[in-house]
């Protein structure tokens, strides 16, 4: 009977090996890696299995690209949502010099939690087949000026976390999503030869990334809390008048990131990818990702997010008028005038942030992010080479000693050109900005249609960094690199 059984299974692996190649990607990818979310949010879940349903999709995703080098990046996009694993806990400051601050950190000290998720170990897996093709002598590369800044800017990065910080773990911690933009960015330009079809396979996990937190979004928006899930990041909610401009109380819903601006912009980032597959394919499944995205900005009340889309809808419907030669009117279908009554129900939910948003003088985010702006710059001047590594709450805090807005508001400062000046020096932030001007300048020199998707990234996480720290902790740099890789990796052009 067992004989039977092996035989039986051999035969199902054999049919799928055959079936699955045929599918549609979209399809295929989208729901399969949907329904592992599902099951990674259900009640029980844990690290041992939660690490067997990763590796199972990693098993599907070859069973349909057939490649290594498509499974390994497609598989670390779909494990960036899961940022939970096995956790550690850092001292990253004492508060026995500021009394006032014991009620809330009752152990004395502020800590800061890390967990080594699954993306660090896809990329443990993915240097490793780079290194083995470089061995192997399978790889060439012809440089460009913005290989040359990027790399300059992460050694830079990396001597810094390792010789001038503190706390040199705590630091390569904190920067850990860079780090690994960085290695899947070189692999992708070593390695893949096909990118448009890497595009192509990318997408659909995208989509159901975007399907999921909407949906773990919605059920935490409708309970007034998290859950308390093993895939969410935080399990509580923050008291009344400890978040920014504060006035009232609502629940801002967090997915599985800890903090709901870096959902709002995760989300946000992912529109140009999905109005450019709606350009290229009229598939239901990103009509429904876009919904999606439009339901989380709002409910998660992120102004940031909210400039940030605009921006983007603006500038895509140009370029579509300008340099595709789209109507934008093509595009849409009359039964979207369904969604009308349900889109000024939501935007009725948002007018009172909106209001508040007003208050530029007596409170509101603005006047924080003011306050914290004026004396971080202070800080800046006197110290123009940084502070090594991620310490900007710790300096600033003890900069101040007795009195400030950091003593106030423990809190790192809300502004991400200001946060990497503090942390890596001016010249870390020139090094950034330098980074952000060579990739706009060689996208503005391609005629690649996808270029415009990393464009509207580019912008996303330039307006982000201005009014949060985006630069350090979401998807931002990940999806330019393998953009921006996918884009010079063997000369090759979207056709």
């Amino acid at each position: 009977m067992g004989k039977t059984f092996f035989r039986s299974v051999y035969r199902m692996i054999g049919k799928a090996w055959t079936i699955i190649p045929k599918t549609d990607s979209t399809v295929y990818l989208g729901t399969s890696t949907f329904f592992i979310y599902l099951l990674l949010w259900s009640d029980g879940m844990n690290l041992k299995i939660a690490a067997l349903l990763v590796f199972l999709c990693g098993i599907f995703i070859f069973m349909k690209v057939r490649k290594l080098e498509f499974t390994l990046p497609i598989l670390y996009f779909f494990s960036f949502l899961i940022q939970v694993g096995k956790s550690y806990q850092f001292i990253l400051m004492s508060v026995l010099d500021y009394p006032y601050l014991k009620r809330k950190y009752p152990l004395g000290y502020i800590p800061a939690d890390k967990a080594i998720s699954f993306t660090e170990i896809i990329t443990v897996f993915l240097i490793i087949h780079l290194i083995i093709l470089i061995l192997r002598k399978k790889v060439t590369l012809k440089p460009s000026l913005f290989d040359a800044f990027f790399t300059v800017f992460v050694i830079y990065r990396l001597l810094v976390n390792l010789f001038v910080s503190e706390l040199p773990l705590l630091s390569m911690f904190y920067d850990k999503f860079f780090f690994e933009s960085y290695a899947i960015y070189v692999y992708i330009r070593l390695v893949v030869r096909d990118t448009s079809k890497l595009l192509y396979l990318t997408i659909p996990i995208f989509v159901s990334g975007v399907l999921f937190e909407a949906f773990a979004a919605l059920q935490q928006f409708v309970a007034g809390a998290p859950f308390g899930k093993w895939l969410e990041a935080l399990h509580g909610i923050d008291r009344f008048g400890t978040a920014t401009d504060e006035y009232y109380f609502v629940y801002r819903p967090i997915g599985t990131f800890s903090y709901t601006n870096n959902l709002a912009l995760y989300m946000v980032s992912y529109a140009p990818v999905l109005i450019y597959a709606l350009r290229k394919n009229y598939h239901r499944l990103y009509w429904y990702g876009l919904a999606g995205i439009l339901i989380s900005a709002v409910i998660t009340l992120s102004r940031t997010a909210w400039i940030g889309l605009y921006c983007v809808l603006f500038y895509t419907t140009w370029k579509m008028r300008t340099t595709w030669k789209v109507s934008v009117k093509s595009m849409f279908h009359w039964r979207m005038i369904f969604i009308v009554p349900f889109i000024l129900v939501l935007a009725f939910y948002a007018m009172p942030r909106i209001i508040k948003s007003s208050d530029l003088t007596t409170g509101g985010g603005l006047s924080l992010r003011t306050m914290q702006i004026t004396e971080a710059s202070t800080f800046v001047a006197t110290h123009p080479f940084g502070v090594g590594g991620n310490m900007t709450l710790k300096s600033l805090m003890a900069f101040q000693k007795t009195k400030g807005i950091f003593i106030r508001n423990p809190s790192a400062v809300l502004n991400g050109y200001l946060r990497m000046a503090i942390e890596y020096g001016i010249l870390g932030l020139f090094l950034m900005l330098a980074v952000l001007f060579v990739l706009t300048v060689s996208l503005r020199s391609m005629s690649v249609p996808y270029t415009h998707v990393i464009m509207s990234v580019v912008l996303i996480s330039m307006i982000g960094a201005i009014f949060q720290n985006y630069f350090n902790d979401t998807l931002i740099f990940p999806l330019i690199a393998i953009g921006q890789g996918g884009i010079l990796a063997a000369n090759r052009d979207e056709t």
